[in-house]
Formats: structure tokens, C-alpha cells, sequence
């Protein structure tokens, strides 16, 4: 059976594709639909074959990489993974919102080397991103 992901399900091409992908049932199964405007009543009732539900990343991204789907990620835990090819992205736009990290310390450990050094590792990583 072939899985098809149909976006503008409700434009003519899309209706019509529905109609005929009903028709050979046997053959083709509706994995995902994306619609917006006008007609969307006309795809109300259909439901997904089935849902994949994950609480985290370690998760997302393996179901993504075996095919199971899309998946959200943010931009620094897959840019390898987009690099190399393994996952693709389908649009060329991000979302990456304005993000701040801090490295808090104790005031004992501040004085520490081993602990400066860290901070000191940690910023120049953080500044690579």
C-alpha cells in the first residue's frame, strides 16, 4: 500500500485526487492532509490511518529518521542530521525564536579553574551556534 501526504487537499487537484485515492483504497492510504481556505468542510470527516505521539526528542527525531513522519526540531539538534541529508526540511524558512542560555555557578565554585574553564568552554561553544 502507498502512504501520500496531500497538500491543498481542498483546491481541485486535491479534491480530485481524494476522490480517486477513495476509490483505489486497496492501493493508496491518505498519511497526512494540509488545508486551508475555501472547501475545507468538503475534508471535515476524514481521519488520519493513524497517530504517533512522543514526549521528546530522543523520540521525534529516530521516528523522523525511520520515515514514521514530520517532525519539529530545533535548528542545533538537527543541522547534522539536514547536512548529511538524513532529514530533509520542507521549507526554507526557520522559526527559531530569540533564545538565552546561562551558565549559573555557585559562589564557591566560581573561583574554582576547572569551573572557569567550563564556563569559558561552554561560552566559546555557544558563540559557534
Amino acid at each position: 500500500m502507498k502512504r501520500i501526504t496531500l497538500l491543498g487537499a481542498t483546491g481541485s487537484i486535491g479534491l480530485r485526487t481524494l476522490d480517486l485515492v477513495s476509490s483505489f483504497s486497496e492501493e493508496f492510504e491518505v498519511a497526512g492532509l494540509a488545508a486551508r481556505g475555501s472547501n475545507v468542510e468538503r475534508i471535515a470527516d476524514l481521519r488520519p490511518a493513524g497517530t504517533l505521539s512522543f514526549s521528546g526528542y530522543e523520540q521525534i527525531i529516530p521516528a523522523a529518521l525511520a520515515g514514521h513522519g514530520v517532525a519539529l526540531g530545533r535548528s542545533p539538534l538537527v543541522k547534522d542530521l539536514l547536512s548529511s541529508k538524513e532529514l530533509v526540511a520542507p521549507f526554507t524558512s526557520t522559526a527559531d525564536p530569540a533564545r538565552a542560555y546561562f551558565a549559573i555557578v555557585a559562589k564557591n565554585a566560581a573561583a574554582r579553574p576547572e569551573v572557569a574553564a567550563f564556563v569559558d568552554w561552554l561560552k566559546r561553544e555557544a558563540a559557534k551556534r
